[in-house]
């Protein structure tokens, strides 16, 4: 999330007014609505919004903003203030998940992909522990699919002889 002393200087860059309007939102942590947007605008010094139809700009934002309870950002919308270099996750960070969604398109098996998917998006968010523990539920999918195709008979010997009460696995 943007901060509000950071708001001012971004606002006064040469942007178009989408990018202004997605930056105002980017520092709020819930819906708003198009006057709470005016006014967040205007404590940073950028009286602009106010000649402005908001709503039809967010309207057009192709994704980047929705109206729920009021406007909100979209991961869309964040993904696009972080191409224009307006983030707190940094760079190396953000190479990470570019690379990590070059190499998602080369897992075939859709269930893992969705974990990976899904670790890809908490990273990107800044859920460091979500992405670690859906990156863990893709690597354990892997592993109990090759254990399942592969050495099933192995597997189930090895856990008959460390408990007697084991029952075959058969899935």
């Amino acid at each position: 999330m943007l901060k509000s002393t950071e708001l001012k200087d971004w606002l006064h860059k040469n942007l178009d007014r989408l990018d202004k309007l997605l930056l105002v939102l980017a520092t709020q942590d819930t819906p708003i609505s198009v006057s709470k947007l005016i006014e967040v605008a205007e404590s940073a010094g950028f009286r602009e919004p106010k000649k402005w139809n908001v709503s039809a700009i967010l309207t057009g934002s192709k994704g980047k903003a929705i109206r729920t309870s009021g406007w909100e950002l979209t991961s869309e919308g964040k993904m696009h203030l972080r191409a224009l270099g307006v983030a707190s996750i940094s760079p190396a960070a953000m190479q990470v998940a570019t690379d990590l969604r070059h190499h998602l398109s080369k897992v075939v098996d859709a269930q893992t992909r969705n974990f990976v998917e899904e670790a890809i998006k908490c990273h990107e968010a800044e859920l460091y522990r979500s992405a670690i523990v859906m990156s863990w539920l893709g690597a354990m999918d892997v592993l109990q699919k090759h254990v399942l195709l592969n050495h099933l008979a192995g597997f189930n010997t090895e856990a008959t002889r460390v408990n007697s009460k084991w029952k075959m696995a058969l899935t």
